[in-house]
């Protein structure tokens, strides 16, 4: 059975509270079960969109050198460049690359003897609560080291 890419219309959020609550059941089913989506309904025009695309295409194509100036690791917010095989799904290398790309925020304060924020919920506790750190499942990325 050949699989569908689902189309998911962003602007269903706007529609009443019936039409959210499916919208977001539309967008966990298509991100659990497929993987990807497309998004309309967004406002975002086809120039814009081909700038970006543009822009993504001249960065990727940089020196490895220069991508790894703004490596993932270097941000508090876990954005960033990610290098071929830099990141693990079910153990095993993710070929290709990735540029995360977001708002850099200040970081938060750690409660004392406590996770991140306080927060205990089956996130693994930061043992250094003076500094910033990411924090998740033990074992799973390299910056978990610093807690």
């Amino acid at each position: 059975m050949a699989r569908i890419v689902p189309v998911l219309d962003l602007s269903r959020l706007e529609q009443g509270a019936s039409e959210r609550r499916t919208f977001l059941f539309d967008l966990r089913t298509a991100a659990r079960d497929v993987g990807f989506f497309y998004l309309s309904g967004h406002g975002i025009s086809a120039v814009e969109i081909d700038e970006v695309l543009d822009a993504s295409r001249r960065f990727f194509a940089l020196p490895e050198a220069d991508k790894l100036a703004i490596e993932m690791v270097k941000s508090p917010q876990f954005r960033g460049y990610t290098r071929t095989g830099g990141e693990l799904t079910r153990g095993k290398a993710d070929w290709r690359e990735q540029l995360d790309i977001g708002v850099e925020r200040r970081g938060r304060a750690f409660l004392p003897g406590r996770g991140c924020k306080g927060r205990t919920n089956g996130l693994r506790p930061c043992r250094n609560s003076s500094r910033h750190c990411w924090h998740g499942r033990p074992g799973r990325r390299r910056w978990q080291s610093a807690c």
